[in-house]
This record gives C-alpha cells, sequence and structure tokens, in this order.
C-alpha cells in the first residue's frame, strides 16, 4: 500500500473548551469543520482543527476517568514544524506560557529565545509546551525535510510526527514494519547522560532508547522504549492517530491477508467491519477503518474523497473520486 503521510492525531477532552481555546489563541491553529457524531450511544461534536493541508487535529469532547498521568499512558508527544519558532516562543514567553526544552535536554525550562540554539544543547531549535489536558506538544524550527508536497511559505506550519511509548518495544516495531511497512530509519541508544536525565528502571546505557519510522517524505513515528501501565482507550486523553492511504481497499485487503482485524471505529466500540471490507463514505465523507497494533494503540487509515470536508479549504493532489 502507498502511504501519503498522516493525518491527525486524536484526543478526548475533559476540559475541551480550555483545550480549544490554547490551539486556536495559543498556537494559532483554526476550526476548519465541527463534526456531529454519535458515539457509544452518545452525541457529540468533534472539532477538526487544521493544521496544514489534509493535516488536522480531532478534539472529542468526552471526559476520561484518568488523571491522563505521563507515567501511565502510551501517548508521549506530537511534533509541529514551523517557520518562526522564536517568533513563536516570544509570544507564549511574553503571555507567562511555561516553555521546556527536549527531554534529551533534560525537560528544563526556557526562559527566551536565545536558549534555543544555547551551546550543548542535544537538541537545539526545538521546545515543548502542555495543552490543558496534559499532552505534550513538540515545537521544532522547520528545516530542510519537507512532507510530500513542498510546504510554502504562508503555511506555517504542518504535523511532522508523532510519539508513543511501547511496552514492547521490539515485537511492536516489527508489526509497524513487517505489517504496516513503515520504514525504520534510525534507532537511537540510551546515553549516559539520558539514563541520569530519565531515571529508567531497567535500563543501561546503549540498550535502544528510541526508533523513527519513516511514513511519507518528512513524516514520521518516533517510538519510545520506555515502558508504562499498560491501560487503553478511552482512560486517556489520547485517543489514536490517523494516515493517509492513495488506495483504502488496496489498505484494507493487504492488511486482512495479513490476518489483520479491521472496525469501523475504535475496538472498545466493538463495530468489526464485515469482511472483505467495503468502502463507504463516513460523516466527513472520507473512507476510513481502524486497527489495533499490539499495544492496543488504535489506528485509523483513511482516503480523502472530493467531499471530504477535511479539503473542505484545500484542494490537494491526493485526493480521489
Amino acid at each position: 500500500m502507498e502511504y501519503l503521510g498522516l493525518a491527525h492525531p486524536a484526543f478526548y477532552c475533559k476540559h475541551y473548551e480550555e483545550t480549544l481555546r490554547f490551539y486556536t489563541q495559543r498556537l494559532h491553529l483554526r476550526v476548519q469543520f465541527d463534526l456531529p457524531l454519535k458515539m457509544g450511544g452518545e452525541q457529540i461534536t468533534v472539532t477538526n482543527i487544521q493544521i496544514a493541508k489534509g493535516q488536522l487535529l480531532e478534539l472529542f469532547p468526552m471526559p476520561y476517568p484518568s488523571e491522563n498521568l505521563p507515567s501511565e499512558r502510551a501517548y508521549h508527544h506530537f511534533c509541529l514544524r514551523v517557520w518562526d519558532l522564536s517568533g513563536i516562543c516570544q509570544e507564549l514567553l511574553d503571555a507567562g506560557y511555561p516553555l521546556r526544552h527536549a527531554p534529551a535536554d533534560g525537560s528544563a525550562p526556557l526562559h527566551s529565545v536565545e536558549e534555543l540554539t544555547a551551546p550543548g544543547l542535544k537538541v537545539p531549535n526545538c521546545v515543548y509546551l502542555s495543552d490543558p489536558e496534559g499532552n505534550d506538544v513538540e515545537l521544532q524550527q522547520q528545516g530542510k525535510r519537507m512532507p510530500r508536497e513542498a510546504r510554502e511559505p504562508d503555511e506555517p506550519r504542518f504535523l511532522s510526527h508523532i510519539g508513543l511509548k511501547l511496552n514492547h518495544f521490539e515485537e511492536t516495531l516489527s508489526f509497524y514494519e513487517c505489517i504496516l511497512g513503515f520504514r525504520r530509519l534510525f534507532t537511537f541508544p540510551y546515553s549516559k547522560r539520558l539514563l541520569e536525565l530519565l531515571h529508567p528502571t531497567g535500563f543501561t546505557e546503549g540498550m535502544p532508547r528510541g526508533t523513527f519510522l519513516e511514513i511519507a517524505e518528512g513524516q514520521y513515528l518516533e517510538f519510545f522504549n520506555e515502558p508504562f501501565l499498560p491501560r487503553q482507550v478511552p482512560e486517556y486523553s489520547y485517543m489514536h492517530l490517523c494516515v493517509l492511504v492513495s488506495d483504502i481497499e488496496q489498505a484494507a485487503r493487504e492488511l486482512e491477508e495479513k490476518g489483520v482485524r479491521l472496525y469501523r471505529g475504535p475496538k472498545y466500540l466493538n463495530q468489526p467491519q464485515a469482511k472483505p471490507y467495503r468502502p463507504i463514505p463516513g460523516p466527513a465523507h472520507s473512507l476510513s477503518f481502524y486497527i489495533q497494533d499490539p499495544e492496543g494503540n488504535e489506528i485509523e487509515f483513511m482516503q480523502y474523497t472530493k467531499k471530504s470536508l477535511q479539503l473542505s479549504t484545500y484542494e490537494i493532489a491526493y485526493a480521489s473520486s
């Protein structure tokens, strides 16, 4: 199957209004459309926030029972690449918003934009901040790597990668490589410095710390070899990630042939797809199905159509009829 990139991450929100303000007012993203949806017997309105062409952020106003603690969840962060990191950070600092360096630099507080390129940083031009749900967002300065469609200067950001923690590191990586066909780019180890900063239990210097897998040019999944308490959707804010494919029927057929079970939504809703998969446009007029990885993380596969609400502002080359 051919992957076109990341479509969106999705989150449950117990602080919906505050979280919406964070993304629209703090990060200057805008609402592209609201989608009425019946889910688990409830009628809700899902807010779709535009990041870039065909890339969105989905917010579900549905409370979850946990405190969404980083030590207990699979979600690590998602990353936006931006053209003017210094300008964004200065605006956030002026507003009194707490910013942090990358975990590899100890997650130390960032006090001025000059610190973005301070000597000795392992990850310069990078900053972390948390939304009102406690979900981490990484902002990186735009570099040479670009997604398949070149970004124009008036597009200030795009979704670069989504990071997840894994309890069964090699087993789950094998699933993404061998079953889903993502390409492993590189694996980075636990260094002495990281061990001193993170204090992980049972890890020693040189053991795998994380891996980048390529979905499409300039768009990745970042997996961390970092155990957490294995609790599933919908107990935490993070809901699922969505990847775009060029041919949803081909993607479904390949996965079905490999024994992967397809669902119409998150697995906990218990709505398995009939086999073989037949594409039926959803409420947003896109074609999709869900699967789970070995850790229980939900993955949505999606193909846009010419009527997709995700493309209501933009027309992009890989939209199909």
